[in-house]
C-alpha cells in the first residue's frame, strides 16, 4: 500500500520537461498572431486600447480565455518581441550575399502583420539608448518598444488634421481677398493724396492771385500819386 502511494509522486517527480504541457504550441502562437493584427490598429482609436500595455492585457485576456491557461502580460509583450525580432532577422539574412534561403516559424502570418508595420526598416544606432528612427527622428530608449504608458495619438490628431487641411484650402481665396483689400486700400490712399496735393494747388493759386492784386493796388497808389503832384505845384 505505501508503494501504490507513493508510486503517482515519483512519476510525478521524475518526470521530464518535455512531459509538461508546451507553453506556446503552434496553435497558440497563430491565435496570437491573428488576434494582434485584428487589435494592433484599434491603439488609440478606443478608451479600451488607448495604449499597447492595454493590447497586451486584452490579448492576454483572450489567449488565456481561449486556452484555458494563465499567462501573464509580460509573456504575451515579451512573445511578440521574439517572433519579431526572429521575423527581423530571417529578413536581414535573406537580404545579406553569401546566405541560404531561410525561414522563421510563421512567417506568413508576421509577414502580414510587420510588412506594414515597419516595413523592416533597421534602425542607425548612434550610441548605446540612441537610435535614429526611419522618419529621421532621434530617440533615447533602452528597448526597441515604444513606452507601453505613453498613448497613441487618437483620431482627434486625425480632426485637427483635417481641420488643418480644410484651412489649407481656403489659403489661397484669402490670398486673393487680401490682396483685394491692398488694392483699395492703395487707391485709397492715392485719392487722398491728389485731394491733398489738389489743395495744396489751390491754396498756392489764391495766395498767386493775392499777390497780384496786391502788387496792383500798389501800382495804382503810385499812379494816383504821380498824377497829383504837378496840381500840387501850381
Amino acid at each position: 500500500d505505501d508503494d501504490a502511494l507513493r508510486t503517482p509522486f515519483s512519476e510525478a517527480a521524475l518526470a521530464s520537461p518535455g512531459d509538461a504541457p508546451e507553453l506556446w504550441s503552434a496553435r497558440k502562437t497563430t491565435f496570437f498572431i491573428s488576434k494582434y493584427k485584428e487589435l494592433k490598429d484599434l491603439v488609440g482609436k478606443t478608451r479600451a486600447l488607448r495604449t499597447r500595455k492595454q493590447l497586451w492585457l486584452k490579448l492576454t485576456e483572450l489567449i488565456n480565455g481561449e486556452f484555458q491557461c494563465n499567462m501573464s502580460a509580460t509573456q504575451i509583450e515579451n512573445k511578440w518581441k521574439s517572433l519579431d525580432r526572429a521575423y527581423k532577422k530571417t529578413k536581414k539574412d535573406n537580404n545579406s550575399s553569401g546566405h541560404h534561403r531561410v525561414s522563421c516559424e510563421h512567417e506568413e502570418e508576421l509577414a502580414t502583420v510587420l510588412e506594414k508595420e515597419h516595413s523592416i526598416n533597421p534602425r542607425l544606432l548612434l550610441e548605446p539608448g540612441k537610435t535614429i528612427l526611419p522618419s529621421g527622428n532621434l530617440r533615447t530608449s533602452t528597448t526597441e518598444e515604444p513606452s507601453e504608458d505613453l498613448p497613441v495619438p487618437i483620431e482627434g490628431g486625425t480632426a485637427r488634421k483635417r481641420m488643418w487641411h480644410s484651412r489649407s484650402q481656403l489659403g489661397p481665396l484669402l490670398e486673393v481677398i487680401q490682396k483685394m483689400g491692398d488694392a483699395k486700400t492703395k487707391q485709397e490712399e492715392a485719392r487722398a493724396k491728389k485731394f491733398e496735393a489738389r489743395e495744396k494747388w489751390e491754396e498756392a493759386r489764391a495766395k498767386r492771385h493775392d499777390d497780384r492784386m496786391k502788387r496792383l493796388d500798389r501800382l495804382i497808389d503810385v499812379i494816383s500819386a504821380k498824377q497829383q503832384e504837378p496840381s500840387n505845384g501850381q
